[in-house]
């Protein structure tokens, strides 16, 4: 994983107010669009980008939900 899209992702707020509502429930990108106030197209986009620094996934078993991917900081 590169540090760089690690980074450059949790750079925005969007994003990261994206990361803390996946980290308790599973949302549709529609939902996210309303609980964010902003347009799913711009969801879609913050998603794009967080799936390139591998923060999320999508499960084979519902491929509209989102699941945040648990990552820890190595020494």
């Amino acid at each position: 994983m590169d540090i760089v899209y690690v980074l450059k992702a949790l750079s925005d707020e969007k994003r990261l107010e994206i990361i803390r509502l996946l980290s308790k429930k599973k949302y549709c990108v529609r939902a996210l669009s309303r609980q964010l106030n902003i347009s799913e197209s711009a969801v879609s986009q913050h998603i794009q980008v967080l799936k390139k620094a591998n923060l999320l996934k999508i499960p084979l078993i519902c491929s509209i939900s989102l699941v945040l991917t648990q990552y820890m900081v190595g020494c």
